[in-house]
């Protein structure tokens, strides 16, 4: 997720991140702007420098592509969720994917 964030911002990964300069994603396509096996283009609508910077895992929601961190439209997303009787887990493979395991 942070290559792409800083792909799609036009940051310098050598200011912002330096130590993913030669970093490959096995789970993002960056070329792509999407999950490596998936077609939703990844969402990063909302995703401002200060939130990079404050959060560390980010989860991509399968289905729509948005990208989520356990900031107040997390909560919002759960919230949602759980009065349609739907269970949000951050670890349910089926609608989220941990876009930082690997890091």
């Amino acid at each position: 997720m942070r290559l792409l964030f800083c792909k799609i911002n036009e940051y310098s990964l050598e200011d912002l991140e330096p130590e993913l300069i030669n970093y490959q994603s096995k789970k993002i396509d960056i070329e792509q702007n999407r999950l490596i096996g998936e077609t939703v283009p990844i969402v990063l609508t909302g995703l401002t420098l200060r939130n990079y910077r404050s959060y560390t895992e980010f989860y991509v929601c399968r289905p729509c592509g948005k990208v989520y961190w356990q900031g107040t439209h997390w909560q919002r997303r759960v919230n949602r969720d759980a009065n349609n009787n739907t269970a949000v887990d951050d670890d349910n493979e089926d609608t989220f994917y941990d876009a930082e395991e690997t890091l």
